[in-house]
């Protein structure tokens, strides 16, 4: 496991927000180098005061245009203003384990993802 060193740093578009009384689910889509076209689904779930909570999540990937791979994801979250960071734990089905860490900015519609391979 090296820390150090992500195996991967991009940026993805926010597709949709969809805000629910104590959940609120966010898409993202975009291109992630290795994983090649990607479409990701977080839910958040909200401690209470909505700056913070834990989080489940899904993603469908095309590595080279045709076969897909799949992964889910659990970890927690935590909100300053329009910025949610997600710190993630994912597990993919190709074998991949990841811990990624998500910066999002929700007004600027577009998040920063840094992973790095627990593998």
């Amino acid at each position: 496991m090296n820390l150090s060193e992500p195996i991967l740093v991009t940026e993805l578009g926010v597709t949709s927000v969809v805000v629910g009384e104590t959940q609120s689910t966010i898409c993202l889509e975009g291109t992630a180098d290795k994983y090649g076209q990607v479409f990701v689904t977080y839910v958040l779930d909200s401690a209470g005061d909505r700056t913070g909570g834990t989080y489940s999540g899904s993603a469908r990937a095309f590595p080279n245009g045709e076969d897909m791979v799949a992964a889910v994801f659990r970890g927690i979250w935590r909100r300053e203003g329009a910025k949610v960071k997600i710190f993630s734990l994912d597990n993919v089905n190709n074998g991949d384990q990841n811990l990624a860490v998500i910066e999002l900015d929700v007004l600027g519609k577009q998040a920063l993802v840094t992973a790095y391979s627990l593998n």
